[in-house]
């Protein structure tokens, strides 16, 4: 998969509830223009990788191939709400949660090969070719990293291969 485009963006909603607060306006008007290159794109699949306002949402969007609608959170109704038009790749976003409730605050784990203390894949930080290859529907790790990762991570279970053979 390449990677066509990625978007840095504020933690906050406020900016998009309320752009016409001079402070905010930039935010907006470039939250606005990015929303637009991405629809222009015609992404296959957008990765949304948040720890703050994608939960204004709630996490129950990941479990729907569509949302649509008006969200109003509780910490912020007093600013308006919040249209939504989701499409989500359900199998995927369930890939994700699975990895990432394996992982919880894990950055190393022991090397199966080697019974060593290694750091974990670090996405921004590592190249995937470099560490991880796919033979058939297993994911397997070259490095001390990529080994260590799919052992943390439960990346070869039945759920994980299931979704790879589909």
């Amino acid at each position: 998969m390449t990677i066509v485009s990625a978007f840095l963006m504020p933690g906050n909603p406020l900016p998009l509830l309320k752009g016409e607060n001079p402070p905010w306006k930039v935010l907006a008007d470039a939250a606005r223009k990015a929303g637009a290159a991405l629809r222009d794109s015609r992404p296959d699949v957008l990765l949304i990788y948040s720890t703050q306002w994608i939960a204004v949402l709630d996490e129950l969007w990941q479990t729907r191939p569509h949302s649509v609608g008006r969200h109003v959170d509780e910490n912020w109704y007093e600013y308006g709400d919040l249209q939504m038009d989701l499409h989500c790749d359900v199998d995927l976003a369930l890939a994700c949660i699975d990895c990432n409730l394996h992982k919880g605050t894990n950055l190393t784990g022991i090397d199966p090969q080697t019974g060593a203390l290694t750091r974990l894949f670090h996405p921004r930080k590592h190249p995937w070719h470099e560490h991880f290859e796919l033979q058939g529907n297993y994911l397997v790790g070259k490095t001390g990293v990529g080994r260590t990762t799919v052992r943390v991570l439960s990346m070869n279970s039945d759920d994980q291969v299931a979704l790879r053979t589909s």
